[in-house]
């Protein structure tokens, strides 16, 4: 699930409007708005836009699950 407060969080640190997000990453002010909100999600093209506009990876983006299916599989091998 990606992490729009974390976004808010870098937008905030490089002074960035959404409107400036949305020209930087080829979406509409709206849809950046939505992606700040939480209210829509990226697109898997549109999250490493982001990433690469903020130099950092996707994963910088991304709020994990719950990983006891992870470690469930693993004891299953």
């Amino acid at each position: 699930m990606f992490d729009n407060k974390k976004l808010r969080d870098y937008l905030e640190a490089n002074k960035m409007t959404r409107e400036e997000l949305g020209q930087k990453i080829g979406v509409t002010e709206a849809m950046a708005s939505y992606l700040a909100t939480g209210m829509k999600q990226p697109s898997v093209q549109t999250l490493v836009r982001i990433a690469d506009l903020f130099g950092c990876t996707t994963d910088e983006f991304l709020i994990r699950g719950d990983n006891n299916n992870a470690k469930t599989a693993e004891n299953q091998s």
